[in-house]
């Protein structure tokens, strides 16, 4: 039996590290998927100061992430996320209603995804 406690513990700490992760990432994306939704509600109000200046913060706060997230997190779906950013700054400069509320939706939607994928899952393991 001595011959399997470090094993064990090893095993015990990776699975500790990865619900960690598992948590934190997901809480994060929330935290971000709810700033997004906010927002979309300034932004449907026509406060275009307001808009522009949570999504600066909102972006802030992403980039703050991202060495965290470039090591954990696949990164074809941070590219899109990062893509998503920038059409929503484009059309929140050019105060194009619709289709920065069309963007802002993908982007807490692709938020959500990231979230969910990072989760420990049975449908994300196998």
């Amino acid at each position: 039996m001595k011959a399997l406690r470090i094993p064990l513990l090893l095993l015990s700490f990776l699975f500790t590290v990865v619900l960690l992760n598992s948590l934190f990432i997901h809480s994060r994306c929330q935290s971000w998927a709810a700033e997004v939704d906010a927002i979309d509600t300034l932004t449907a109000q026509e406060d275009w100061s307001a808009s522009e200046k949570n999504l600066s913060v909102l972006y802030q706060h992403w980039q703050d992430a991202q060495l965290y997230l470039h090591i954990t997190a696949h990164r074809a779906a941070l590219d899109a996320i990062e893509e998503q950013f920038r059409c929503c700054a484009m059309q929140l400069s050019q105060r194009d209603l619709s289709q920065l509320r069309t963007s802002l939706t993908s982007l807490a939607a692709q938020l959500q995804s990231l979230g969910e994928t990072e989760q420990l899952h049975p449908r994300n393991i196998f």
